[in-house]
């Protein structure tokens, strides 16, 4: 009699709503941000450049990788596996193959639009910063399309959406660890990269800091990051995969966008100027290009 009560329990569990909520939100969150960032880059400074674009692409897939969540939502992942039939899980395997090769996607896409905003930033004041950014990016390009052929033959979820891949498919928890701990690395390298060349800018002190503060927000996503490996392992040896799975995809959400709103945010000094200090930036359409550390900090000098 207790099992049957347990197990009616169980079947009654549901984080189906909190799953929904999350990939709704988030991404709301993040297209306001970056709704903002192309407000002042073209209203303001008069100029969108590839990095702005290069997150406009890391939105859209994004709010894709939410889609295909809420769609794995609907056919079962937040509920127990065994009260999802055999049609709903391989239709949620599907949708889960499209979350994890867009998740992907817009992770990349996301540093390689950091790296082109350095490069505006300082690239016309440090050569060493232009070419460090400039080499890493074509290293994250091609990390992608790597990434994106290992992942698409992992045997999570190939091997449940097509059985007779379950032995030619690459084992799941080497293939998700190595991404996901390259990743880890990568975001660490990419968000230190401006701070040694914020240290040796001559400026007051408070003013530094700040700049310290704005280029530092993304080592946020890398906490995340690493959260997010933790339950790597978890998905890859559990028997209620729909179960467990839920909390690996709302980090992964939590991750993107977090990255999308750091990026925006080191944008919007010349918005907050205008709208809420009252300010009118400086910057012409010319300076505007060059994306100075003025557009963080007005009255910069760099050294």
């Amino acid at each position: 009699m207790l099992t049957n009560i347990n197990t009616i329990v169980l079947a009654s569990q549901s984080k189906v709503p909190a799953t929904i909520a999350i990939s709704v939100s988030l991404p709301t969150l993040s297209t306001l941000a970056v709704s903002l960032r192309l407000y002042t880059r073209r209203f303001i400074l008069g100029w969108i450049g590839p990095d702005d674009w290069l997150i406009v692409i890391a939105l859209v897939l994004a709010i894709s990788t939410s889609v295909a969540i809420i769609l794995e939502a609907f056919r079962g992942m937040g509920t127990h596996v065994w009260t999802v039939t055999p049609v709903m899980l391989l239709e949620q395997m599907k949708a889960l193959y499209a979350s994890i090769l867009t998740y992907n996607m817009a992770n990349n896409i996301i540093k390689m639009s950091f790296l082109l905003q350095y490069r505006r930033i300082f690239g016309s004041s440090s050569p060493t910063a232009d070419r460090v950014c400039y080499w890493f990016f074509f290293f994250i390009m091609l990390w992608a399309i790597m990434q994106a052929i290992l992942l698409s033959v992992a045997c999570i979820p190939v091997a449940k959406i097509v059985p007779i891949m379950a032995g030619k498919c690459l084992d799941t928890l080497p293939v998700w660890c190595f991404s996901a701990g390259l990743n880890i690395i990568t975001d660490f390298f990419i968000f230190a990269i401006p701070l040694p060349f914020v240290y040796n800018l001559t400026m007051q002190i408070r003013q530094k800091v700040l700049v310290f503060t704005i280029f530092s927000f993304g080592f946020f996503t890398c906490i995340i990051s690493i959260i997010r490996l933790i339950y790597l392992r978890i998905v890859t040896v559990t028997e209620d995969l729909t179960w467990d799975n839920v909390e690996l995809t709302l980090w992964s959400i939590g991750e993107l966008n977090s990255g999308i709103v750091c990026a925006s945010v080191q944008t919007l000094r010349p918005l907050i100027s205008r709208f809420i200090l009252g300010l009118t930036p400086s910057s012409s359409t010319e300076g505007s290009r060059a994306h100075t550390l003025s557009e963080l900090i007005p009255h910069t000098v760099v050294s």
